[in-house]
This record gives structure tokens, sequence and C-alpha cells, in this order.
């Protein structure tokens, strides 16, 4: 299935993991913020996910800083993370990370003006280099809501 902004919210809601009142996106103006920030342009199936679940979307990626504001520090303590490990792998300047767990793992994507819906990467401690995961961020995305409902139906 095509990512697009309604198809996704729709799945949302038809979960047992966020109602109406339970997903809140960001504003044209806080994307502008984290575009200026970080001196880049997001990719359009990222910036589509802040529109409508930017600020937070009930129990998925519940646990997880994936939401605004903790979004604009990401990329410092997904730095961080990679000289504790004492890796040689740097970030590139046009990586954006997007999602950090527990201070071991992180997700990111280029934000290379290349590509509207980019490829994912995952670095987990104790790894050398990041691997990565899917060959879009819409694709990610519809796989974390599928194991989302998986794990919710499997509780």
């Amino acid at each position: 299935m095509q990512f697009t902004l309604s198809n996704f919210q729709n799945q949302l809601l038809e979960t047992s993991l966020a109602n109406s009142e339970k997903i809140q996106g960001c504003s044209t103006e806080e994307i502008e913020i984290i575009e200026s920030k970080f001196k880049l342009k997001l990719p359009t199936a990222y910036k589509d996910f802040l529109k409508i679940c930017g600020y937070r979307a009930g129990k998925f990626y519940a646990g997880t800083d994936m939401f605004y504001p903790d979004i604009l520090e990401l990329r410092t303590y997904a730095e961080n993370l990679l000289k504790e490990n004492e890796v040689d792998f740097q970030l590139p300047e046009e990586a954006f990370v997007f999602s950090m767990h527990q201070g071991y793992q992180f997700d990111y994507f280029l934000a290379d003006n290349q590509n509207d819906d980019p490829p994912v990467y995952y670095y987990l401690e104790g790894e050398n280099l990041p691997e990565k995961i899917s060959e879009s961020f819409s694709s990610f995305l519809l796989q974390s809501l599928e194991d989302h409902v998986r794990i919710l139906q499997q509780s």
C-alpha cells in the first residue's frame, strides 16, 4: 500500500493503539523549527508523519523518544552513544535521527533532498555499524504499526 497521511492516520485510529484524542501533530512552524535547527529539508514522508502525530500517537512508540520536542535532541544523544561505544562510524551530516529507544538504539534517515521517502537505518549499542532496516520511511512506519498491533494482540 502506498503511504499517505490519511491512510496512516486511519490505520492508527482503527487499532487500539490510539484514538483521536491521543494523536497530536506538529504545526508547519514547528516543522520549520526542526529544519532550521538541523539546517536541512526533511523528506515529505517524514513531514507527513509529523503533521499527523509529531507530538504523540497514543501507545504507538510509547516509551521511545520519537516525538516533538524530544526529536530536537536525538542527534546529540545518538552521537554520544556512538562515542561511548568507541565505534569508527560517524553520522553523516545529512543524517536525521528521528527515534531513540532507552538510550541504546536509534533510527535515522538521510535528509539529502534526493528522496522524499528515504531508507531507514538502525544502530544498536555494541554494533560497529548501523544497518539499513527499511527501503523507505513510509514502509518503516507501516511495518512498525503492524508490529505494534501484533504485540498488543499477544498481550
